[in-house]
């Protein structure tokens, strides 16, 4: 018989790509992970590519994630003109106690709350 923490990871669903979407209630959230997003060009870099990531048509909520640092955005294709909510670099850990102001946005997000 299997130890149960093997069995856990057997049906685990492993990143293999930067970008992959992530099911969070009724709809999937976008997830790009990158790096350096304490640096102001790189954040705008990979907030062009998740923009450009999102279906057309339609609302796509997002979250660029890096090691320190990460970036939520709402971005709006519904129209002819795309709109794009985002906020500022957020820390997960700042400081070492849970929960942060970040860390609690990312789980509303994540938890479609």
């Amino acid at each position: 018989m299997q130890h149960p923490r093997k069995r856990i990871f057997r049906r685990a669903t492993y990143a293999w790509d930067t970008d992959y979407f992530f099911p969070a209630g009724g709809q999937k959230v976008l997830i790009s992970l990158a790096t350096h997003l304490k640096d102001p060009v790189v954040a705008q870099m990979a907030i062009a590519k998740a923009v450009k990531l999102c279906p057309g048509h339609e609302i796509q909520d997002a979250c660029i994630l890096g090691f320190e640092k990460y970036i939520i955005l709402r971005v709006d294709k519904s129209s002819t003109r795309i709109k794009v909510l985002r906020t500022e670099p957020l820390d997960m850990f700042e400081g070492g106690d849970l929960p942060t102001p970040g860390f609690n946005a990312i789980i509303a997000l994540l938890s479609n709350v």
